[in-house]
């Protein structure tokens, strides 16, 4: 009898850009096509350094779509500064939340499932969208300091 079993494929990088993003301003990833990796769920995790500034909040959030076409919260399928409307962000799913009580501290968000944040099932397409809340700063601006990936998750016969 065969047995499923999940398998790990190879870490990825995420196209973002979160370098110098100012304070309540939000930065979206370029789109990732799950039509062609397949994965049954994808980990992501992220690395950020904040400015100089007060504390504050830095939020990790994941867009999607179901026709590749529509996108959650009007997000769009590239690497872009994008901060949708209070009522449109609803539509997307929170997938961590870190307090910044330094100024140029390094923070990492996950490891954390996008299958899980959308009720266990992958959108055709995703993203990931980064959000500067409250931190009475920009981001560093250097882009090395920010490490953004995924580790796509198929399935496996034994």
């Amino acid at each position: 009898m065969a047995i499923l079993s999940p398998l790990p494929g190879a870490v990825t990088a995420i196209t973002i850009s979160p370098a110098s993003l100012a304070n309540n301003v939000g930065r979206q990833s370029a789109m990732i096509d799950n039509t062609i990796i397949k994965a049954v769920d994808a980990i992501v995790q992220f690395k950020i350094k904040n400015g100089t500034g007060t504390a504050g909040t830095i939020e990790l959030w994941t867009y999607g779509s179901a026709d590749k076409i529509n996108y959650s919260a009007g997000a769009g399928t590239t690497d872009v500064n994008f901060t949708p409307s209070a009522s449109a962000k609803s539509n997307m799913r929170l997938l961590d939340l870190v307090t910044t009580p330094t100024n140029a501290g390094v923070y990492v968000f996950g490891p954390v499932s996008i299958g899980f944040a959308w009720g266990g099932t992958m959108p055709l397409q995703w993203g990931i969208w980064l959000f500067n809340n409250g931190t009475g700063a920009a981001l560093d601006a250097t882009a090395g300091n920010f490490v953004a990936n995924y580790t796509p998750i198929q399935l496996q016969i034994l």
